[in-house]
Protein backbone atom coordinates (compact mmCIF):
# COMPACT_ATOMS: atom_id res chain seq x y z
CA UNK A 1 0.00 0.00 0.00
CA UNK A 2 2.91 2.36 0.55
CA UNK A 3 4.41 1.93 -2.74
CA UNK A 4 0.83 3.48 -4.18
CA UNK A 5 0.75 5.97 -2.09
CA UNK A 6 4.05 6.90 -2.81
CA UNK A 7 3.64 6.77 -6.55
CA UNK A 8 -0.38 8.83 -6.19
CA UNK A 9 2.29 11.08 -4.10
CA UNK A 10 4.83 11.73 -6.79
CA UNK A 11 2.63 12.21 -9.42
CA UNK A 12 0.77 15.12 -7.66
CA UNK A 13 3.64 17.05 -7.03
CA UNK A 14 5.11 16.40 -10.61
CA UNK A 15 1.63 17.51 -12.19
CA UNK A 16 1.37 20.81 -9.94
CA UNK A 17 4.97 21.85 -10.66
CA UNK A 18 3.97 21.51 -14.09
CA UNK A 19 0.66 23.40 -14.35
CA UNK A 20 -1.65 19.84 -14.21
CA UNK A 21 -0.22 19.61 -17.79
CA UNK A 22 2.17 16.87 -19.55
CA UNK A 23 5.13 15.66 -17.31
CA UNK A 24 8.67 15.72 -18.44
CA UNK A 25 9.59 11.84 -18.78
CA UNK A 26 13.05 12.73 -16.82
CA UNK A 27 11.46 14.19 -13.90
CA UNK A 28 8.47 11.33 -13.77
CA UNK A 29 11.68 8.86 -13.84
CA UNK A 30 14.07 10.66 -11.01
CA UNK A 31 10.93 11.47 -8.62
CA UNK A 32 9.17 8.23 -8.45
CA UNK A 33 12.54 6.38 -8.07
CA UNK A 34 14.17 8.50 -6.16
CA UNK A 35 14.58 6.20 -3.18
CA UNK A 36 16.23 3.75 -5.23
CA UNK A 37 18.72 5.90 -7.02
CA UNK A 38 21.58 5.04 -4.40
CA UNK A 39 21.51 1.62 -5.05
CA UNK A 40 24.45 0.35 -7.62
CA UNK A 41 22.51 -2.27 -9.62
CA UNK A 42 19.78 0.33 -10.86
CA UNK A 43 21.68 1.56 -14.04
CA UNK A 44 19.32 4.50 -15.35
CA UNK A 45 19.84 5.10 -19.60
CA UNK A 46 19.38 8.99 -19.96
CA UNK A 47 18.36 8.98 -23.54
CA UNK A 48 16.39 11.68 -24.85
CA UNK A 49 13.67 13.23 -22.51
CA UNK A 50 10.14 13.02 -23.94
CA UNK A 51 6.66 14.37 -22.44
CA UNK A 52 3.81 12.12 -20.84
CA UNK A 53 1.00 13.04 -20.59
CA UNK A 54 -0.77 14.19 -17.17
CA UNK A 55 -3.54 11.37 -17.29
CA UNK A 56 -0.73 9.39 -17.83
CA UNK A 57 2.11 10.23 -14.54
CA UNK A 58 0.08 8.63 -11.82
CA UNK A 59 0.02 5.09 -13.23
CA UNK A 60 3.04 5.10 -14.50
CA UNK A 61 4.68 6.84 -11.24
CA UNK A 62 3.15 3.93 -9.36
CA UNK A 63 4.41 0.94 -12.27
CA UNK A 64 7.97 2.01 -11.98
CA UNK A 65 7.97 2.37 -7.90
CA UNK A 66 6.17 -0.97 -7.96
CA UNK A 67 8.48 -2.75 -9.88
CA UNK A 68 11.48 -1.22 -7.85
CA UNK A 69 10.22 -2.45 -5.00
CA UNK A 70 9.67 -6.12 -6.05
CA UNK A 71 12.90 -6.01 -7.09
CA UNK A 72 14.23 -4.69 -4.05
CA UNK A 73 12.27 -7.97 -2.53
CA UNK A 74 12.91 -10.55 -4.95
CA UNK A 75 14.78 -9.29 -7.79
CA UNK A 76 17.72 -7.91 -8.93
CA UNK A 77 18.22 -5.14 -6.70
CA UNK A 78 18.12 -7.20 -3.65
CA UNK A 79 21.40 -8.31 -2.49
CA UNK A 80 23.09 -7.73 -5.58
CA UNK A 81 21.75 -10.14 -7.66
CA UNK A 82 22.29 -8.71 -10.99
CA UNK A 83 21.55 -5.57 -12.70
CA UNK A 84 18.40 -3.43 -13.71
CA UNK A 85 18.38 -0.71 -16.73
CA UNK A 86 15.72 1.41 -17.31
CA UNK A 87 15.83 2.90 -20.94
CA UNK A 88 13.94 5.45 -23.13
CA UNK A 89 13.86 5.79 -26.48
CA UNK A 90 11.77 8.22 -28.76
CA UNK A 91 10.25 6.35 -32.35
CA UNK A 92 8.53 8.91 -34.32
CA UNK A 93 5.61 10.16 -32.38
CA UNK A 94 5.96 6.94 -29.33
CA UNK A 95 7.95 7.06 -26.08
CA UNK A 96 8.97 3.70 -25.64
CA UNK A 97 10.21 3.18 -21.85
CA UNK A 98 11.72 -0.15 -20.94
CA UNK A 99 12.60 -2.00 -17.51
CA UNK A 100 14.92 -5.02 -18.05
CA UNK A 101 15.77 -6.59 -15.51
CA UNK A 102 17.90 -9.83 -14.72
CA UNK A 103 18.15 -11.78 -11.62
CA UNK A 104 17.34 -15.58 -10.18
CA UNK A 105 13.91 -14.69 -9.77
CA UNK A 106 10.80 -17.21 -9.54
CA UNK A 107 7.95 -16.31 -11.41
CA UNK A 108 4.67 -16.67 -10.06
CA UNK A 109 1.79 -17.32 -11.64
CA UNK A 110 -0.69 -15.81 -10.10
CA UNK A 111 -1.93 -12.09 -11.67
CA UNK A 112 -1.04 -9.99 -8.04
CA UNK A 113 -2.11 -6.41 -7.57
CA UNK A 114 0.45 -5.16 -8.48
CA UNK A 115 1.19 -6.85 -11.32
CA UNK A 116 -2.45 -5.73 -12.31
CA UNK A 117 -1.32 -2.59 -11.49
CA UNK A 118 1.58 -2.63 -14.02
CA UNK A 119 -0.22 -4.06 -16.78
CA UNK A 120 -3.02 -1.20 -16.52
CA UNK A 121 -0.57 2.10 -15.74
CA UNK A 122 -1.08 3.48 -19.32
CA UNK A 123 -4.82 2.70 -19.68
CA UNK A 124 -6.75 6.23 -20.85
CA UNK A 125 -3.88 7.51 -22.31
CA UNK A 126 -4.83 9.99 -25.01
CA UNK A 127 -3.83 8.55 -28.29
CA UNK A 128 -3.39 5.19 -26.90
CA UNK A 129 -0.99 3.60 -24.18
CA UNK A 130 0.69 0.17 -24.36
CA UNK A 131 2.01 -1.60 -21.30
CA UNK A 132 3.83 -5.26 -22.16
CA UNK A 133 4.68 -7.01 -18.68
CA UNK A 134 6.68 -10.40 -18.41
CA UNK A 135 8.21 -12.42 -15.84
CA UNK A 136 9.75 -15.50 -16.78
CA UNK A 137 12.64 -17.62 -14.69
CA UNK A 138 15.51 -15.11 -14.55
CA UNK A 139 14.09 -12.28 -16.26
CA UNK A 140 12.00 -9.03 -15.87
CA UNK A 141 10.53 -7.21 -18.81
CA UNK A 142 8.18 -4.32 -18.72
CA UNK A 143 7.99 -2.04 -21.73
CA UNK A 144 6.16 0.83 -21.24
CA UNK A 145 4.71 3.29 -24.40
CA UNK A 146 2.64 6.23 -25.32
CA UNK A 147 2.44 8.84 -27.89
CA UNK A 148 4.73 12.05 -26.95
CA UNK A 149 2.16 14.49 -25.41
CA UNK A 150 4.17 17.57 -27.01
CA UNK A 151 3.28 15.83 -30.40
CA UNK A 152 -0.36 14.54 -29.70
CA UNK A 153 -2.96 17.17 -31.37
CA UNK A 154 -5.71 18.33 -29.03
CA UNK A 155 -9.27 16.94 -29.48
CA UNK A 156 -11.80 18.78 -31.52
CA UNK A 157 -13.63 20.11 -28.57
CA UNK A 158 -10.30 21.01 -26.81
CA UNK A 159 -9.41 22.96 -29.96
CA UNK A 160 -12.60 25.22 -29.42
CA UNK A 161 -12.42 25.44 -26.11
Amino acid sequence: MTARLYGVDVAQKVLVQGDWQAASLNTVIDTSLAPFLSNPGLTLDRGPDATIPAEAVGGLAMALYELCTNSMKYGALAEGRGPVVLSRSVHGQTVVLEWEESAPTDPDASESFGTRLIRSSLVGVRGGGRVEYNVAAGRVHAEFSWPDASLVAASPSERTA
